[in-house]
């Protein structure tokens, strides 16, 4: 609705899209002259008299301004009463003889359809229309690997071809070699549906891809049939542990952490030799049962089954950065460090681990005891990424409040807190998994609980000195030192400190030292040179009588 126009007495459409600027609209209509008492006069005009529906290009400005904002709102084979003022109609001017100054109008309209036409690029040197829209809903993700099949043309007849149709997958946002030299390709194919056809008007450079298109044509056009696509997700969130989905799954339902589940698997590495890669299969396996995030097998695999539905098959890459190197207590023998992985998985069936809420006070503490024991094993195995998931287990069933429990479970409780807290942040002390802002806030969670625990203000003190912020590094562990006088570890790391800070000092010293002579320089140079231009004055102006 805008003012000065109404829309009612809208009927449904067959889609969820709606026109846009540029696109070819096709409407039936019939109009009439609203009479001053609301009566409504004879028919002007209708489409219908002559069985062919107007066809108009939105934003063009070729209809009237109430037709551009409720074509605009209306689905395919909607039907709409539209009331239009004069301002929005054919105002004081009107539209002699038929329709006076002005004149409020009512139509009765259609929509048929549109061709839809896109500048893909923004210069104009690219234009999509769409020929058959595809099936549902669902377009490819970013890094998803699509089937299309490419045809180059010299006329939209689709006749005479530059380029015959040829069918290429290539993996969306990847710089892949396939359509390298052509940013057109992907930037419509992100667009489109399965079973999508569409046609790109293309000039100048926009006719470009190199080794398929020659590069004296500076006009095609691109006929685009998307086959379908297979949906690829980055679980390490770098690019570095990804899956791929071969065989989509049932429902929507995911195992979570502790989930019991049944695997089959073939693993693969693939080794570098120079310039060749070697593949070999390393291990395999059917109907094999695991608890999730208890390490049975590679943490990269465990993080990607969580993302998994019944019965998905899929293929997980894994860099080097997370194969083994992560988990070399679990290494097979004929698998190096370096190697990168890539395993075919089926995840046949799971069982949900218990959620919280459902679980008696009894129950979620002897999970969270469970749960800290095995990220202990995990993290004495220098697992240390897998660790955390368990010990953020535990925590997470009294992460925010334990009033409601009796003293001597809330004792219990905040115990088994206190461990999981300062074990977090040993993990994140780690080279691996690295994060001192993270062992600072475990730290900081384990001293709400306990303010006088020197493992917990030992390692915040480590924490800050880690960070350079030497003044709270020497608090923390001056604090430590104080309650335990003879914690060799803490008076240890406060001479670090100390030493850290000393030497901070000294060169802040010189740096400002430095800079200060070079401000006393400048100013006993711009003395000297006001000196001279005040000798200079003395002798007089050369050119004054």
């Amino acid at each position: 609705h805008t003012k000065g126009s109404a829309l009612y007495g809208r009927g449904s459409g067959t889609d969820w899209q709606r026109p846009e600027i540029g696109d070819e609209v096709s409407m039936h209509y019939t109009g009439r002259i609203v009479n001053d008492d609301g009566s409504l006069g004879d028919v002007f005009d209708s489409s219908r008299d002559r069985d062919e529906p107007l066809k108009f290009e939105l934003g063009k400005k070729s209809v009237i301004p109430g037709w551009e904002i409720a074509t605009r709102t209306m689905q395919k084979g909607e039907q709409a009463t539209v009331t239009l003022s004069p301002e929005y109609a054919y105002g004081e001017a009107g539209s002699p003889p038929k329709i006076p100054s002005n004149a409020t109008l009512q139509f009765d309209m259609e929509l048929v359809g549109w061709i839809c036409h896109r500048d893909v690029l923004g210069d104009g040197c690219a234009v999509k229309t769409v020929l058959e829209e595809g099936e549902g809903w669902e377009r490819p993700g970013k890094m998803s690997e699509v089937t299309v099949e490419v045809g180059v043309y010299t006329d939209t007849d689709l006749k005479v071809s530059i380029m015959p149709p040829t069918v290429i997958t290539f993996s969306m946002r990847s710089n892949d070699p396939v359509v390298s030299g052509n940013e057109m390709l992907e930037a419509v194919v992100k667009d489109m549906k399965k079973g999508s056809h569409v046609i790109v008007e293309t000039t100048g450079e926009r006719c470009a891809w190199p080794g398929r298109v020659p590069p004296h044509i500076r006009e095609a056009v691109y006929s685009l049939k998307l086959q379908g696509w297979l949906t690829v997700e980055d679980i390490s969130k770098d690019r570095m542990v990804t899956k791929k989905v071969l065989v989509e799954g049932d429902g929507w339902e995911r195992p979570n952490e502790c989930a019991e589940a049944v695997v089959t698997a073939e693993c693969r590495a693939i080794r570098k030799r120079g310039s060749s890669k070697e593949v070999f299969v390393y291990d395999s396996f059917e109907h094999r049962k695991i608890r999730l995030m208890d390490g049975d097998l590679l943490d990269a695999l465990e993080t990607a089954i969580l993302t998994m539905k019944k019965g998905e098959k899929a293929l997980v890459r894994v860099d080097p950065t997370y194969g083994y190197g992560k988990c070399a207590a679990i290494k097979p023998d004929n698998v190096r460090i370096d190697d990168a992985l890539e395993i075919e998985i089926v995840l046949e069936d799971f069982v949900k681990a218990k959620e919280s809420w459902s679980m008696s006070f009894e129950e979620k503490i002897a999970v969270m005891k469970e749960r800290k024991a095995k990220g202990n094993e995990l993290f004495k195995n220098y697992r240390a990424m897998l660790a955390m998931k368990s010990y953020e287990r535990a925590i997470s069933f009294f992460e925010y409040s334990t009033s409601e429990l009796s003293p001597e479970l809330r004792k219990e409780v905040n115990m088994l807190l206190l461990q999981c807290h300062l074990n977090m942040a040993a993990c994140y002390e780690q080279k691996s998994t690295q994060n001192y802002e993270k062992v600072l806030y475990h730290c900081g969670k384990a001293l709400d609980i306990e303010p006088t625990n020197i493992k917990a203000l030992y390692r915040q003190g480590a924490a800050y000195m880690a960070c350079e912020e030497y003044f709270k590094a020497e608090s923390c562990l001056k604090h430590a030192l104080e309650l335990a006088p003879d914690n060799t570890a803490v008076a240890a790391r406060l001479r670090d400190v100390r030493h850290q800070q000393k030497m901070q000092d000294a060169q802040d010293k010189q740096m400002f030292q430095a800079i200060f002579n070079k401000m006393q320089n400048g100013e006993e140079s711009e003395r000297a040179t006001l000196g001279e231009s005040s000798k200079s004055d003395s002798r007089g102006d050369p050119m004054q009588t």
